[in-house]
């Protein structure tokens, strides 16, 4: 049920865009699909979203965002 939990996930962030959460439920998805070019955008969307309320599990996802990109650096850089 990716297809609907995609949907859901959208809809969520685009009812409060500056929350972090429904922007990283769709990273976790379009990994686990194997999306490369989807959770390039959305880890790019995330490390650039400011950051209105500070806390330690904004950090853990903005960190997991760079993570990947770092770790992905060859495939964003040569697309």
């Amino acid at each position: 049920m990716y297809e609907h939990a995609e949907l859901n996930y959208k809809y969520s962030n685009s009812m409060v865009p500056n929350r972090f959460l429904p922007k990283y439920q769709l990273f976790i998805l379009y990994q686990e699909l194997g999306d490369k070019d989807k959770i390039q955008e959305i880890a790019l969307d995330i490390v650039n979203s400011p950051i209105k309320v500070p806390s330690y599990t904004v950090t853990l996802i903005i960190n997991n965002a760079k993570e990947w990109l770092n770790k992905n650096e060859e495939y964003v850089y040569n697309r």
